[in-house]
C-alpha cells in the first residue's frame, strides 16, 4: 500500500519596519553607542498623563511613541518604540525596531551628505568673501563714474553690503561664486552625488533602492547659512555688515554640480541695520545718513529699485529734501514736512 506524504516547508524571514518605504529621522549629536541611543530615545517619549488622585491609587500612562533618528557622526540609524511602565515608578522603556538593511544604508549615505554639504557651505563662505572683495570694489567704482554723484559720494565707502544689495550684477556674482565653491567642495568630499540627494532648507532627502529617507535638522542641529561679510559700511556699528543666504540644493546638472536656490535672510545686516528692520518689521526707521541716501537715490535713478512716498498726516510742505531718507517704511523729516518712503526691489519691499 502506497502512502502519499506532503512535506511542509516553513521559511523564516526577518521582519523589518518599512515605514511605507518612507521615513523621516532626526539628528542625534551623540548616539555612538546603543546605550546613548536608548537615552536619546527615552528623552523623546510622550509625557505621562496622571490621574488627579495622589498616593497609592494614582495611575499614570503615556501613549507609545515610535522614534527614528540617526547618529550625526556615523549615520547609524535607530528606531525604537518608547513607552512608560504601567506601574509606579513608571520608568521609561524602549524597544528596538529593526529597519530594512537597504534603508539603513540609505540613511548612512544621506547623513554623509548632510555632513559634507554643511561643511562645504561654511568653507565656501570664507572663500567667496575673499574672491569677491576686489570685484565689488571695481564694480562700485564703475557705478559711481556712470552716475551723477553728490558731494558726499567720494567720501562714502564702496565695498558695502548695501552697494551689493542694490547691484544685481554683484548679487549674481555672489551666488555664482558661491555655487562654484560649494559644488567643488561637495564633489571633493562626496562620491555619491550621483544618487541625487537634495537639501531643502533644513530637510535632507534621498531615494535609495526603493526607500525614501529623510533627515530633519532642527534645534541645535540647524544647518549653516551661506554668508558674505563686508569690511566697510555706510553706518558704523559694533557688528559688521553681511549678506546671509539660506541654501537649498534642488538637483544637479550634467557635471554633477549642485543646482542651488538662495534665499536672502532678514537676518542680513545692511548699512548697520538688519534687513528685517530695513523692511519695516519693527516700524518705520529714520535714516539720516547721507551715504545711504545717496546710494538709494542712485539706485532709484538707475531703475534698480523703485520708491513710493507717502506724506505723513499733519505735515506741511513737500517731501523734505534735507531730512532723512525712508526705506522699508522709514519717515523723512525736515525741509517743510515729513513723509514715509518705501523702496522696492524685484517686487519686494527693501
Amino acid at each position: 500500500m502506497r502512502r502519499l506524504f506532503t512535506v511542509g516547508l516553513v521559511f523564516c524571514t526577518a521582519v523589518y519596519s518599512h515605514l511605507s518605504h518612507a521615513a523621516t529621522a532626526e539628528i542625534c549629536s551623540d548616539c555612538s553607542t546603543e546605550a546613548k541611543a536608548q537615552q536619546f530615545a527615552k528623552s523623546m517619549a510622550n509625557p505621562l498623563q496622571c490621574s488627579p488622585v495622589f498616593g497609592q491609587d494614582m495611575s499614570c500612562t503615556s501613549q507609545t511613541k515610535t522614534v527614528l533618528f540617526v547618529d550625526k557622526a556615523s549615520g547609524q540609524v535607530y528606531q525604537y518604540q518608547v513607552y512608560h511602565q504601567p506601574a509606579a515608578p513608571w520608568s521609561t522603556q524602549v524597544k528596538r525596531i529593526n529597519l530594512h538593511p537597504d534603508q539603513e544604508e540609505g540613511f548612512r549615505i544621506l547623513t554623509q551628505f548632510y555632513r559634507d554639504v554643511n561643511s562645504s557651505i561654511v568653507a565656501s563662505s570664507k572663500t567667496v568673501a575673499a574672491l569677491l572683495g576686489t570685484h565689488r570694489q571695481n564694480s562700485q567704482t564703475v557705478q559711481n563714474q556712470a552716475t551723477v554723484t553728490s558731494q558726499t559720494t567720494d567720501t562714502c565707502p564702496a565695498d558695502t553690503a548695501l552697494a551689493a544689495l542694490l547691484d544685481p550684477n554683484q548679487l549674481e556674482d555672489i551666488q555664482t561664486n558661491a555655487t562654484v565653491q560649494i559644488g567643488t567642495n561637495l564633489l571633493n568630499k562626496n562620491n555619491q552625488i550621483n544618487l541625487n540627494p537634495v537639501k531643502i532648507n533644513d530637510s535632507y532627502s534621498l531615494t535609495f533602492k526603493g526607500f525614501s529617507s529623510n533627515i530633519s535638522a532642527t534645534g541645535g542641529n540647524r544647518t549653516p547659512s551661506f554668508a558674505v561679510t563686508f569690511t566697510s559700511t555706510e553706518r558704523i556699528t559694533s557688528i559688521s555688515d553681511y549678506l546671509v543666504y539660506g541654501v537649498s540644493i534642488v538637483g544637479y546638472d550634467l557635471q554633477n554640480m549642485p543646482i542651488i536656490n538662495y534665499t536672502l535672510s532678514d537676518a542680513s545686516r545692511i548699512a548697520g541695520y538688519s534687513l528685517g528692520a530695513l523692511k519695516g518689521q519693527n516700524g518705520p526707521l529714520l535714516i539720516d545718513n547721507s551715504c545711504i541716501q545717496d546710494r538709494l537715490d542712485q539706485a532709484v535713478a538707475q531703475g534698480v529699485v523703485t520708491s513710493v512716498s507717502t506724506p505723513i498726516a499733519g505735515s506741511s510742505g513737500g517731501g523734505g529734501s534735507s531730512g532723512g531718507t525712508g526705506i522699508g517704511g522709514i519717515p523723512t523729516g525736515g525741509g517743510g514736512g515729513c513723509q514715509i518712503v518705501d523702496f522696492f526691489q524685484g517686487g519686494q519691499r527693501l
